[in-house]
């Protein structure tokens, strides 16, 4: 059986950025990705579940933030909100500097 390596690049300082439309991230990358899928189908019921029961967050516009790691696929990044120690795997365009 064969295992699939997702490897993440750390940026050398983490990046001060801003949220730039509300959205969410989980601490765990399967989480968001779940959270994207029900949104997707818009199983709104199953994704606030998800968002409270799966180390989640939800952004807010003008939150400030730190990219810590973008996803060897670049599609997806961990931001760190300002004051919380975890970074929250989101989508890339999500924050402007």
């Amino acid at each position: 059986m064969a295992t699939l390596v997702l490897a993440a690049h750390a940026w050398a300082d983490e990046e001060s950025t801003s949220i730039s439309k509300p959205f969410f991230g989980c601490t765990d990358l399967t989480a968001f990705k779940d959270g994207l899928r029900l949104l997707k189908e818009t199983d709104i019921v199953a994704f606030k579940k998800l968002i409270r029961e799966r180390g989640c967050h939800e952004f807010n516009k003008g939150e400030k933030t730190f990219r810590r790691q973008l996803s060897e696929d670049a599609l997806y990044a961990c931001i760190r909100p300002e004051g919380e120690p975890d970074c929250f795997w989101t989508l890339p365009d999500l924050t402007t500097k």
